[in-house]
């Protein structure tokens, strides 16, 4: 994106990792579905909080997704369309959500932040394609030699990602197997 690959490969390089992204997503998502209920008692004394782990989980992808897109967005030396992009989704779209939806319950906003963000971003990412005049249905196409290039670079990452959330969500998970109240946990 900063020079180092042209216009169509720069697309190819969004296209391959936003693909990967999602089938890896789709797969993630199904099976923290399945397993919701067992995983809610982990974070959750109370029972019936499964939709909420699937809602987490499809508010994760939401969020990585839009993430790639606007680091690609910011690689390419655009300055205006990631500007609006990141205070619409990240600032006032979720703002606008918690001020309509107000008395509804965590599990709807979140749901309703989770499918907004995938629209959004969606949304930003087909107005750019049409504003740009330089793309070709060549830059669409997830490239295999790409996808290997990222999950290297990526999979290096593990380690460090599944320690920072151990670290960060042990606390919470020891809490409740102690059934700490939930001010306690807090």
């Amino acid at each position: 994106g900063r020079g180092r690959d042209d216009a169509v490969r720069s697309l190819r390089i969004l296209v391959t990792a936003l693909f990967f992204l999602l089938c890896f997503g789709a797969v993630a998502l199904t099976c923290i579905a399945l397993a919701s209920t067992v995983t809610s008692r982990l974070f959750f004394s109370e029972a019936g909080k499964g939709a909420l782990v699937s809602i987490a989980a499809f508010l994760a992808l939401s969020r990585f997704t839009y993430d790639t897109y606007f680091r690609y967005l910011t690689a390419t030396r655009r300055v205006f369309l990631p500007g609006v992009f990141q205070i619409a989704v990240m600032g006032l779209f979720p703002l606008a959500v918690i001020l309509v939806g107000y008395p509804l319950s965590v599990d709807w906003l979140l749901a309703e932040t989770a499918v907004g963000t995938f629209v959004l971003w969606i949304a930003f990412f087909l107005v750019g394609l049409v504003r740009r005049r330089n793309w070709s249905l060549a830059g669409l196409k997830p490239d295999i030699g790409i996808l290997r290039k990222l999950v290297g670079y990526g999979a290096q990452r593990i380690p460090t990602i599944l320690g920072l959330i151990l670290m960060l969500s042990s606390p919470v998970v020891i809490a409740k197997q102690l059934h700490l109240p939930d001010g306690d946990v807090v």
